[in-house]
Formats: structure tokens, sequence, C-alpha cells
């Protein structure tokens, strides 16, 4: 992959990043379950985290960061807002991050598979971290329907 593509690709990346965390700060405003708002208040940090280290990889790689979700992102804000008027069951916000998850572990191993070096493993770790944010997630939607 050319140099300027892999900057493309990660700031894609990082642009999917401030989306979940824009998300997240949606879902949260909805979320009364302790358990379930504390989690996802870690979810949401880790993905400032990533956001910061996509970042920093850019610059190191030369290439300015994308500083917002983009258009991409309002379009996803959009829907976000749509789907969350009225009242949502927890069932229904967990359904809602397990969706926006697995949108992200798709873009994630796309990018895997596109980049290499330093630029992959970085990908790959973060594609770690969101498999075991949607695992819990799941885990969270069975316990929900009981």
């Amino acid at each position: 992959m050319e140099h300027q593509e892999t900057i493309e690709t990660l700031n894609h990346l990082l642009q999917g990043a401030f989306i979940g965390i824009d998300s997240y700060n949606r879902y949260l405003n909805h979320v009364e379950d302790y358990d379930l708002r504390h989690r996802l208040e870690k979810q949401e940090l880790l993905h400032r985290r990533i956001a910061h280290e996509l970042a920093s990889h850019i610059r190191d790689l030369g290439g300015e960061p994308s500083d917002s979700a983009g258009f991409k992102g309002n379009m996803a804000n959009l829907m976000n807002n749509l789907h969350l008027t009225g009242s949502r069951s927890t069932f229904e916000i967990l359904d809602m991050v397990s969706d926006g998850l697995k949108m992200a572990i798709d873009s994630l191993e796309q990018a895997a598979m596109e980049l290499d070096g330093d630029s992959r493993a970085l990908v790959e770790k973060h594609l770690t971290q969101d498999r075991v944010m949607f695992r819990e997630i799941e885990e969270y939607k069975r316990r929900a329907l009981h």
C-alpha cells in the first residue's frame, strides 16, 4: 500500500473512532443501569484512546489526522438521534451498540488486510479490543432478555 493510501485508511478508521465516541455519548444519556453505564463509559474511553493512538500514528507517518467524524459521522449521528427518539429499552440500546461495533470490526478487518508494519499492528490491536467489547455487549444483551 502506498504511503498516502495508508494515511487515508488510518484517517478513515480515525473518523470511525470519532463516530463511536459520539455514539457512546448519546447512548449514555439513555442508560439507567449502573453496571451497563459504567461498561459503556469504559468503552467510550477506550475509543478515545484508540482515536488518540490513530491520530498520533498518522502524524508519525507525516500525515494530517482528521479532527472530526466527517460527513459519514454526521449522517451516523443523525441516524442515532432518530433511533434514540423516545424511550428505548436497555436491549434496544445494546443492539445499537452491537451494530456499531460490528461495523467498526468490519472496517478494522478490512484495513488490517490492506496495511502492513506498524500500521497493521496498531489496527490489529484495536481490532482485538473491539472484538472483546462486542462479546461483552452481546453478553449484556443476553442478560437483558432474561
